[in-house]
């Protein structure tokens, strides 16, 4: 009701008109505002999993790392972390059970994303991720272990979220995902990578680390991010839209591997998402670095990484001269002798342990037929530094990868004694200084002595135990100064030169002589440095010992790493 004033001062009431067209306006604008308050209310959402300790595939420690590394740089651009944690080493039932959690959290403007690190497979057309505890062996039972990606995207398209985005950082090297050979007797199985995948519904994407079947390339140690996602998380803090970070981080990855590998993504986006406001930074555009431009501009934060994946840095004192990082890995020399159709015979010298006719046991090394770098008695993945491996193998490893189409203009060969000394720097008597109680690397220790009948055994320093039996994967101890890991200890590694007894100190040649050993007037012996992981004697840890054997020589515990510089071409 209303009122209305009348000259006399008396008052009429009486009532408005009420029209609908008011009514249908609120409506409206009710509408309106409802789907602005929703629009403003949406999330972002990611559930982050990184599966690292398989129980019978190879480890991926670093999974764990990038899961980490995922949910410090979702977080700082506001997306919300299911769980408010990142899940790790789970069960194929518990993959399953979150992603169901996760999908039921979505609302209709969400922004939904999972990442997943770890080991993946293909098999018969269909991609799976691998819970920690895969042992499948036929692909009935890969279909009953694993979860199948397809079923993660049934997941997310069945909510109403307006983006639906997979992260799967899980291509990782075939050479190590199953044990042995069970691999062949799983029908379809992909030899590398994953699959190609369809995805049907808009505003949906699978992105995977590299393009289905290829591998990614492992990160240098455990502690640290795969190439694909240590790039990514940093590219996704900065301003820009989803489209742009996909570019950013494949020109990124594709230039930081040598072009081996391109993460790729599979879908389609309709609409523009963006997760930092701002645009991205537009630099004008550059000519393209060249092989040589790249070998040149290398430092020890930002390695060159070659077509096998392994990292070299300049070696001090040496311009131009680039040293790897890591000792050649089985990976490596696998590309090698498969490339070149290389058999290897003639067998390896082994450690055997004897009894003695006081009825100790002594160790003694043995040539045994049967040994090779594929099999030299005990378990190496791609990872561990190649074994069994003589002089003259080492030096036609260089040759063949100095051959190679994606090296053009680089040469490659062993180090000099010079620069190995470079190498390992001057910090102390051993290569971590000079307190041999203060050991850091893979020598004679507890783990290995476990494995030995039962006697006097001396590890370097009591109770020593530095986690491996034999051989270490490479990168597993802390790195020296300049970048470089296990120059002390894990495998000897050969140089070019010939053995002189004037390279070492007086004390280890008195005492190679004690024991009928000299440089026999010199020509006949290449140099050994480094150690490895069955020695424990002192003047064998020390960063200046060398060690000597004929170029043919082959052992369970000498290897090598190589030298990169510019051929005539660069």
């Amino acid at each position: 009701m209303a009122e209305a004033g009348l000259s006399n001062g008396s008052k009429l009431r009486y009532s408005l008109p009420v029209s609908p067209l008011p009514i249908m306006h609120l409506l409206k604008l009710s509408l309106i505002l409802l789907t602005f308050l929703s629009a403003a209310f949406a999330e972002r959402r990611a559930l982050v999993i990184g599966n690292a300790a398989y129980t019978t595939l190879q480890r991926l420690d670093a999974c764990t790392v990038d899961a980490a590394s995922m949910v410090e740089s979702f977080r700082a651009i506001g997306v919300s972390i299911h769980g408010n944690q990142a899940y790790t080493n789970l069960s194929a039932d518990r993959i399953d059970a979150l992603l169901h959690e996760f999908s039921a959290t979505l609302g209709s403007q969400d922004e939904a994303f999972v990442y997943y690190s770890g080991h993946g497979m293909e098999t018969d057309g269909v991609n799976y991720l691998l819970p920690v505890e895969f042992n499948a062996e036929y692909t009935s039972q890969v279909k009953r272990q694993a979860v199948a990606l397809s079923d993660v995207l049934n997941l997310l398209e069945g909510t109403q979220a307006s983006l639906r985005v997979v992260i799967l950082d899980a291509c990782r090297d075939p050479g190590t995902l199953l044990p042995g050979e069970p691999a062949a007797k799983i029908a379809g199985f992909r030899a590398k990578g994953l699959g190609e995948i369809k995805v049907e519904a808009p505003e949906t994407l699978v992105w995977y680390a590299t393009k289905h079947g290829t591998v990614s390339l492992a990160p240098l140690s455990a502690s640290k991010n795969s190439i694909f996602t240590g790039i990514l998380a940093r590219e996704i803090r900065q301003p820009g839209t989803f489209e742009e970070l996909l570019r950013r981080v494949a020109a990124e990855v594709y230039g930081a591997t040598n072009k081996r590998q391109l993460p790729f993504a599979y879908g389609s986006l309709l609409n523009e998402h963006r997760f930092v406001a701002g645009n991205a930074p537009n630099p004008p555009p550059s000519p393209p670095l060249t092989l040589a431009d790249r070998v040149r501009a290398t430092t020890k934060d930002a390695p060159f990484v070659n077509s096998l994946g392994l990292e070299f840095i300049p070696l001090p004192g040496k311009p131009g001269v680039l040293l790897c990082r890591t000792e050649t890995r089985v990976r490596d020399f696998r590309a090698f002798a498969s490339a070149s159709n290389y058999r290897q015979t003639g067998g390896a010298y082994v450690y055997k342990v004897n009894k003695t006719a006081e009825g100790g046991d002594k160790t003694s090394w043995e040539l045994d037929s049967s040994a090779s770098w594929e099999n030299p008695g005990f378990s190496q993945t791609g990872d561990h530094p190649v074994v069994c491996v003589s002089w003259d193998e080492a030096n036609a490893f260089c040759a063949w990868l100095s051959a190679q189409v994606a090296e053009k203009g680089l040469a490659y060969r062993l180090p000099t004694d010079a620069e190995w000394s470079l190498a390992v720097g001057s910090v102390g008597k051993y290569p971590w200084g000079n307190d041999l109680s203060k050991v850091s690397g893979n020598y004679f220790d507890q783990s290995l002595i476990k494995t030995l009948p039962k006697a006097n055994w001396k590890e370097i320093t009591p109770g020593y135990n530095d986690g491996a039996e034999r051989t270490a994967t490479v990168a597993s101890y802390q790195e020296n100064r300049f970048g470089f890991y296990d120059l002390g200890g894990n495998v000897f590694e050969w140089c070019q030169d010939w053995y002189r007894d004037s390279m070492n100190d007086a004390d280890v040649v008195a005492d190679f002589k004690k024991r009928g050993f000299d440089d026999g007037g010199g020509n006949q012996y290449r140099v050994l440095r480094g150690g490895s992981w069955f020695l424990s004697t002192e003047f064998y840890l020390r960063s200046s010992n060398r060690d000597f054997v004929t170029p043919s020589y082959r052992s369970v515990d000498g290897g090598f790493r190589v030298v990169l510089e510019l051929g005539s071409g660069g």
